[in-house]
């Protein structure tokens, strides 16, 4: 009896002893796999999954590396992870970090991030939701592609939305372009077909003409749109800086002297969409705000004309007819020649014998007169 139960005992040992080693050995297994260094410098960042929550950690300080497609060390736990924090202290999101996780629901990055690699979140079908921290300044190719994005927080600081940027976000409906975007890659919103609002806040200087394709074809732009206003150098025009679709800007436009308005056109892009615009009965230059994804610059040409000669301030005297009659020297002299001379008396224009003559004439007269 007491050997039957001492064999049993020592069985019962040996089974719990052999039964530690498998446990033991996935247990490490279990641990290795589910954490790691994931830094382009020696363990300055870590990665750590919880498989029982689905969330992927990544903590510590530096940049983490760049993968190739598949090659992220959680790649194996991707239709697993539900959800990424990545915690202040790490400074990028290194290339294809999440590429395929179709699962993943929710992304938390730390104000620390200042770049998110080529196809970081490429093809995470659910992830619906995305908030870019101002620290971020730049996303290369391809970050969000093919996400199922309905909603977008751009960072304020980045400059560049690249190509294929968010490219197939199929359940978009509007986005919001920051003040310091300069350029719009190419098909980097396209073959989004529910977005129909895009907001700018300032103005792209370069559009990719396919960066909207496939899109909604009226795309609503709600934010005011930019002027800008240029001459070929012989006189200056100015208006409003910014104004809505359809607003009626006014111009005010002054030739250099010399110089009159040849033509105004109205340029958007590379494209000059107006030739001319007229001014009106009053003289005023109008504009109504043309529809446009891009800055819209007034172009006015002046050309030159051949001014009046400036009149002489010297009056000139004005021609008269003919006379005999002599002007008078003086105003006395002009009125009397205005009254008529006696007929007895002689006149001034007389010659000297005349006068004499007549005087003897009379002085005879008198002395026959005694003689009688």
């Amino acid at each position: 009896m007491n050997k039957s139960v001492k064999f049993l005992a020592g069985l019962m040992s040996l089974i719990f002893v052999f039964a530690l080693f498998p446990m033991t050995k996935t247990r490490v297994n279990a641990y290795t796999d589910t954490h790691g260094y994931c830094g382009k410098g020696d363990r300055d960042v870590n990665w750590t999954f919880l498989p029982g929550i689905g969330m992927l950690l990544i903590s510590g300080r530096g940049e983490m590396k760049d993968f190739y497609e598949g090659t992220a060390p959680w790649y194996t736990w991707k239709d697993e992870i539900k959800e990424v924090r990545v915690y202040d202290g790490v400074k990028s999101i290194g290339r294809y970090s999440f590429a395929n996780c179709e699962k993943m629901e929710n992304v938390s990055i730390s104000s620390s991030v200042g770049s998110i690699g080529e196809g970081a979140f490429r093809c995470c079908r659910r992830l619906s939701t995305v908030e870019i921290p101002d620290s971020v300044t730049s996303i290369e190719y391809g970050a969000f592609y093919s996400c199922g994005l309905t909603s977008v927080k751009l960072s304020k600081n980045i400059s560049d939305i690249p190509g294929r940027a968010f490219f197939n976000s199929i359940y978009l409906t509007s986005i919001f372009i920051p003040e310091k975007v300069d350029r719009i890659g190419e098909d980097a919103f396209s073959w989004s077909p529910r977005l129909k609002t895009v907001e700018y806040e300032g103005y792209p200087s370069f559009v990719d003409p396919s960066a909207f394709s496939n899109c909604d074809p009226e795309i609503t732009i709600t934010s005011p749109r930019m002027i800008f206003y240029s001459s070929n150098g012989h006189g200056t025009v100015s208006g409003k800086d910014h104004a809505d679709i359809g607003e009626c800007v006014e111009l005010t436009v002054r030739a250099d002297f010399g110089y009159e308005v040849d033509r105004v056109s109205i340029i958007s892009g590379k494209y000059q969409i107006s030739h001319i615009i007229l001014p009106d009965r009053d003289g005023v230059y109008r504009l109504y705000m043309p529809r446009s994804e891009t800055p819209v610059t007034v172009h006015v040409e002046f050309v030159s004309w051949e001014p009046e000669p400036e009149p002489d301030p010297t009056p000139t005297p004005t021609p008269t007819p003919f006379s005999s009659k002599k002007e008078p020297d003086s105003p006395k002299q002009g009125k009397e020649s205005q009254d008529p001379a006696p007929t007895t008396a002689p006149s001034e224009s007389s010659s000297s014998s005349g006068g004499w003559l007549s005087t003897l004439k009379a002085y005879a007269r008198k002395i026959l007169k005694l003689f009688r």
